[in-house]
């Protein structure tokens, strides 16, 4: 099995990998040990968790090949992998950054804890629970979310998996709070209303902004330009839309209706 402690760091883990492979290719998992599963689980979870961009030597290309590479692999497993009771879940699990986004769809694919899922990531809930009872937690994060990433990723989803009348009262009870629900009812007045509340900061974790702060100057002329409107029909733009929406946009919904 890989020692981790004693890797190069240069030798993509062919160890870990073959190992997971020749377990996937095993017929009858229920003849596998549970000890001899449950430590090979235990030490994918234990690369996940450590100084992953220093293990691949800053390249990132290579590392996120050889991680989707192995979660491939231990997909195709899935909940019959022998030794997971061996995994002691804790939603504080410390993961690196970088690979934070394939820690919950291995968790699903492997243990199918749907709790679990519920405090880690949207999309992979509705990936492997497409039902009526995450259309209501949705529902539920969207109004009482922890934060606006949350509530905006909640919407996003219920536009995209159940668009409808109750999820268009959401947008309506919500745009002048939620940046995804602020794009789409200022795409029903133009582009540019649909893309001006889009995030074009770089390394952001929010797709949008925030409809109670102002627009800066920045987003307002990438939208303008993304929505094909001439630098000086800007301000007639900004204007309009901020008649549409009900404030002005380069205050914000916070300093009041117009």
């Amino acid at each position: 099995m890989v020692d981790l402690e004693k890797w190069d760091k240069k030798t993509p883990l062919p160890e870990l990998l073959l190992a997971v492979w020749c377990l996937g290719e095993v017929r009858n998992l229920n003849k596998i040990e549970e000890q001899i599963g449950g430590t090979l689980l235990l030490k994918i979870i234990n690369f996940f968790s450590r100084d992953y961009i220093s293990l691949f030597e800053a390249d990132l290309k290579i590392a996120f090949q050889y991680t989707a590479k192995l979660l491939q692999t231990a997909n195709s497993i899935g909940v019959d992998w022998p030794g997971k009771s061996l995994f002691n879940f804790d939603l504080k699990y410390q993961l690196n950054y970088f690979i934070i986004d394939l820690w919950p769809p291995f968790l699903a694919a492997i243990f199918r804890q749907r709790h679990w899922i519920e405090g880690l990531d949207l999309e992979t809930l509705i990936e492997y629970w497409p039902d009526e009872e995450t259309h209501q937690f949705l529902i539920q994060r969207t109004i009482q979310g922890e934060n606006g990433y949350i509530r905006n990723t909640a919407l996003r989803l219920l536009t995209e998996h159940w668009p409808g009348e109750g999820t268009n009262q959401l947008i309506k009870k919500y745009f002048s709070e939620l940046g995804v629900a602020a794009s789409l009812y200022g795409k029903e007045h133009s582009r540019f209303g649909e893309v001006v509340f889009w995030k074009y900061a770089e390394k952001s974790q929010s797709l949008y902004c925030d409809p109670q702060q102002p627009i800066s100057p920045k987003n307002i002329r990438k939208a303008a330009e993304e929505a094909g409107i001439p630098r000086n029909k800007i301000y007639e733009a900004v204007r309009s839309l901020s008649a549409h929406m009900g404030w002005d946009i380069t205050k914000g919904s916070l300093a009041g209706k117009l």
